[in-house]
């Protein structure tokens, strides 16, 4: 059976997620004809292609032999997410985020973004509620889902457009808080970057260019796992869950703008 296989980052090749042998194949949750493989950069065919002739015959999964590792890669936005689901989708599973950009250049917004600049109040359903749905069905099968948003002393379009259309609707089935420069004090030494943690023992990078464009996504190294826990663990109590900061501001809500 031929599988389609993802190349994902990791730093170095001491530790895997979940504590497995690196190199390493992984199977996908859910998708029976996908495996992802954690090792570093490949970009030549050959080496793609021996990795596709490993997955297509490796029913049990493991071990991939060490002389196919070349340097270093990062996930595309669709790796990303098939990467989360594999790790994220068990009752019990905790996924983290730290969001602190002040825009994002995000496609799935399609034109929403657009629509609010012109003074929409909500957001295109037919978009949206896919995604409603998805947080719902995560959070009653046990999952848990927490964010925390930095944003900037004065609130840029973006971070207002995210509260308006994001937020106060993902705030249903995600537990979202705000750490606002101008009214919350920042914690000391926090990691002021872009990252998912999965569970306590996976780190997910977010590199972002100008515009915030997002460029792709890698595994931190394990020996940075304590400063991004650390982070998440002095984040979470010292930010203001987001319906009650956004209660407090009602200049910020589209139809008191109006």
């Amino acid at each position: 059976m031929r599988r389609a296989i993802d190349i994902i980052t990791l730093r170095t090749t001491d530790q895997c997620p979940d504590n497995r042998t690196c190199p390493s194949i992984h199977a996908v949750t859910g998708e029976p004809d996908r495996r992802y493989v954690i090792t570093k950069k490949v970009t030549d065919p050959a080496v793609i292609a021996a990795f596709a002739r490993l997955v297509a015959g490796d029913e049990q999964l493991g071990y991939v032999p060490t002389d196919l590792i070349p340097e270093a890669y990062m996930m595309d936005a669709a790796a990303l997410g098939r990467f989360i689901g594999a790790h994220y989708h068990r009752p019990g599973d905790r996924l983290f985020r730290l969001e602190v950009l002040p825009e994002y250049d995000v496609a799935s917004d399609d034109d929403d973004f657009r629509r609010w600049l012109d003074g929409a109040s909500e957001p295109t359903w037919s978009r949206k509620q896919p995604w409603l749905d998805t947080l719902r069905e995560e959070r009653e099968n046990g999952q848990v889902s927490r964010r925390v948003r930095l944003l900037s002393e004065q609130l840029t379009d973006y971070e207002r457009y995210a509260c308006d259309f994001g937020y106060r609707y993902n705030g249903e089935y995600e537990d979202i808080r705000i750490l606002h420069r101008s009214e919350h004090e920042i914690p000391p030494g926090l990691i002021e970057g872009d990252f998912w943690i999965i569970g306590d023992s996976v780190v997910v990078r977010m590199h972002y260019g100008g515009g915030g464009h997002f460029e792709g996504a890698d595994v931190a190294d394990s020996a940075q796992l304590a400063d991004f826990l650390r982070t998440r663990d002095v984040a979470w109590p010292a930010a203001e869950p987001f319906a009650q900061w956004w209660d407090r501001h009602p200049e910020l809500h589209r139809k008191a703008a109006a």
